[in-house]
This record gives C-alpha cells, structure tokens and sequence, in this order.
C-alpha cells in the first residue's frame, strides 16, 4: 500500500480536523488520518510521539490547533479554532493578485492526494462524526494532473508563442496547434487555455485535459489584449451555461464527497466527452438523468466494457 508523506499526513490532519464538528479525539485521529498506523506500525507510543511532532509542525505553520480538555487527557478532543481559515474583512486584493491567487489554487486540484482526503472524509463518517460539506474544496491537494501547466504559465509570463497537439471532441487523431497563450483558468473543474490561434488570429479556449503532448517552446509573441480575452472568456461563460446535466448521487458514496452533496444535482459542463470519463470513473455512485446524449454516451461506454470482458 502507497504510504504518505509527512506533507500529506499533515494536510489531511487539517482537513479532517476541519470537517468534524465537535473535534477528534487521538484514537479518532489515528482512525482517520491514513500515515499514522503505517508509519508507527501500530505501536502506540510511536502513535503518540508522531501525533505530537504533528501537533507542534502545524502550530508552528501558524494553524492553531486547540483542545477542550488538557492536551495529555486521553479523551481530549482537537480541532481547529473558528475562524481560523476566516478571510480579513478588511483585506482587499489587487486584479492582479487575484490572478496570481486562482493560478495558485488551480495548482492545488486534481491530485493523487485527495484519495488520502477522501479517505479520511469518509472514515469520520464511519465514526458517526456530521461532516461540514462546505469546507471539503480545500481537501489538499498537491501536484498538477496535467502536465503541462507549468510550461503554459511559464510561456504566458514570458510571452512566447507555444506549441501542441490537441484532440478535439469525438476526435481520434490530434491536431497541431501553434497558439500564443494568454491566461489559465479553471471552469467547472476544468482547466483552460486562453490563447490566440497563430493560424486563424483568433483566441480560442484550449482544454489541458485534451493536450496530448508536450508543449514545446517557440518565438516571443506579442501579448493578447484585455479586451480579446475578456471576449474569449464571455463567450466560454455563454457556452458553459448553455450545457447543464443533471446526476443522481448516491449518499455515502465517494460521488458524494466530489460533488459536495448527493441526491439530484445540476451541474454545468464545457466537455460532454471528459464529463463522461468522469462520470464513469464512479459509474457505480452516479446516474445520469439529463441530458438524453450524455446518458447514452455514459450507457454506450459501460456497454462496451462489458462487452470488451464478457
């Protein structure tokens, strides 16, 4: 079984401390938090003097972890103090910082370490704990998915043309694709490319998940103006609103802790295409009701599955 890294052990520590509402006890820890029985092997004293170099790593970090009885009581329960993921009232950001900030937050989606979130959601769940759905975004999550957001922001900051093979909906072969990039967004749990088509003049929008190769560096290019992007974005806006499915959810289910809540659910969608790939990935938790194309594309794909291995 893959063991987690310090790093992780930790963020997880904060996220399900964040999701119990009454706090966790150290047993519950333990239960909870995968990295602590692997790396202490069960001992109990070796449980004990891990979770205390965590306690004080995290306080250090500046998270202030508190408990309603003495820290040495076997019974005492930790959790993190309210307020303390609050945002100032009186902070205010610039465009440009809040720029910087969603480029940081798209950095942190989609990653092998949100199964070890996942894990701990759903343990705390098991114990009977009521878990805060609203806060289950920030379950940490490390390192890029796809490989090439590095290079792309890299090439909007140095303001080189770059370029790519792309794969377009119901494609099977990738186009090639010379494109001056403009900025990185993240839509509906998808990342796009905002840049300028060098073939056509135009800014288009350039899913990251359908880059199927490596992006290869080119000539400095001139920047995109605001007012092409902000164009661009409108009518991607305009088009993602346009597309809506609606899913069944089953409770209890890791379906549920992806999309925050279970039952019937409307989302909207920009790829009908990688949406099914997504729905698939836990066809088991998820029933597709709306629309009639995306339903099929979801029956059509499980169809050949078992078909490929009857």
């Amino acid at each position: 079984m893959e063991k987690a890294s310090q790093t992780e052990r930790l963020l997880n520590l904060v996220c399900v401390l964040l999701t119990s509402e009454i706090g966790l006890t150290k047993t519950e820890i333990y239960q909870s938090v995968r990295g602590y029985q692997q790396k202490s092997d069960g001992n109990p004293e070796s449980l004990i003097k891990l979770f205390e170099r965590d306690k004080n790593l995290i306080r250090e970090y500046g998270v202030q972890l508190v408990s309603d009885k003495e820290e040495n009581h076997q019974n005492a329960r930790y959790k993190i103090a309210d307020g303390e993921f609050a945002w100032p009232e009186d902070l205010e950001l610039s465009g440009r910082q809040l720029e910087l900030l969603e480029l940081a937050a798209m950095a942190w989606s989609k990653t092998s370490i949100q199964n070890w979130a996942d894990f701990g959601l759903i343990k705390l769940r098991a114990l009977g704990h009521n878990v805060d759905h609203s806060i289950i975004g920030i379950a940490p999550r490390i390192t890029t998915a796809d490989q090439n957001f590095e290079s792309l922001s890299k090439a909007i900051l140095d303001r080189v043309a770059v370029g790519f093979n792309y794969i377009k909906l119901d494609s099977k072969e990738p186009e090639k694709k010379t494109v001056v990039p403009g900025k990185i967004r993240n839509i509906e749990g998808e990342w796009v490319l905002l840049a300028k088509d060098i073939a056509t003049d135009e800014v288009k929008n350039y899913l990251l998940r359908r880059i199927v190769s490596d992006v290869q560096f080119g000539e400095p290019a001139a920047e995109i103006s605001p007012s092409e992007l902000e164009e661009a974005e409108t009518e991607l806006e305009r088009f993602i609103g346009s597309n809506k499915a609606t899913l069944l959810i089953r409770p209890d289910s890791e379906a549920e802790f992806r999309y925050g809540k279970s039952g019937e659910i409307q989302l909207n969608f920009m790829d009908q295409e990688l949406l099914a790939e997504d729905i698939l990935d836990l066809a088991g938790d998820i029933r597709v009701l709306a629309p009639e194309s995306l339903k099929s594309r979801v029956d059509n794909a499980i169809r050949r599955v078992v078909n490929d291995h009857a």
